[in-house]
């Protein structure tokens, strides 16, 4: 039985909606967890600092960096407009701005030496464009051959 012409139009626009809203931070995210495994300590290091908690049980160690962005987003405004026909002059002050708050730890596992787990925890669901923001310097020495 084949699906009706309106039922395949439904399943085209959601399939559209749900592919605009991957976002490329979330795809890098995502491409981390993987060409991050097996980064050695000290190349860790160097591309993403010093972390800013660490911890060691047993034979693993811990690495969790952390980042807090903090943006503004413009509220209603209240004008006043003076001036004849198409030209005049006006002032507008903002009644209200709201703030966000933007949140992301990136822990990193590592086992002898090397990364072994990489986990985003971010206040937005799905959204990771502070973590990637992290560590994309580390990206960057994940898709170089292997030197060591």
């Amino acid at each position: 039985m084949k699906p009706a012409p309106r039922m395949r139009a439904i399943t085209l626009v959601m399939t559209a909606v749900l592919c605009a809203c991957a976002s490329p931070q979330s795809e890098r995210a995502q491409l981390a967890q993987q060409a991050l495994i097996g980064m050695p300590k000290a190349q860790l290091l160097s591309c993403a600092g010093v972390p800013d908690r660490s911890r060691t049980e047993a034979s693993a160690e811990f690495f969790t960096y952390e980042t807090n962005r903090l943006y503004g987003s413009g509220g209603s405004t209240v004008g006043a407009f003076a001036g004849s026909g198409r030209v005049g002059t006006g002032l507008s002050v903002p009644l209200a701005t709201e703030v966000q708050s933007e949140i992301c730890e990136a822990t990193f596992t590592l086992e002898q030496g090397r990364v072994v787990a990489l986990v985003f925890n971010s206040n937005r669901a799905g959204r990771y464009a502070e973590c990637v923001r992290m560590i994309d310097s580390c990206l960057a020495f994940a898709t170089r051959p292997d030197e060591n």
